[in-house]
């Protein structure tokens, strides 16, 4: 996905309590996008029950936070939208070559 630069770590976790959807959250992201860095976080107690295409997908749209998260500016709504919006695109692109 064009990220090579950067590091991206991805740690697991039994309990994710984060964002308005409390602990039905799968997966957070943080940016840290002057130094190129960030890191995923899974919830296993959540993503467990996901179907592995469910799962690429939530991979998808926590990629492209770690892309938009730089024009982030008052909260996350709006990247959040955009985010969205970019990993529909990006997962009909890849459903359509196959």
């Amino acid at each position: 996905m064009g990220l090579s630069d950067w590091k991206i770590d991805v740690s697991y976790h039994t309990y994710l309590h984060t964002g308005p959807s409390g602990n039905n959250t799968i997966a957070v992201t943080n940016v840290h996008w002057q130094y190129m860095d960030a890191c995923i976080q899974i919830n296993l107690a959540v993503s467990q029950d996901q179907t592995e295409k469910d799962i690429e997908k939530v991979v998808i749209h926590e990629l492209m936070h770690v892309v938009v998260n730089e024009m982030r500016e008052d909260d996350i709504k709006h990247e959040e939208k955009v985010v969205t919006m970019l990993s529909n695109i990006m997962w009909w692109g890849k459903t359509r070559d196959n």
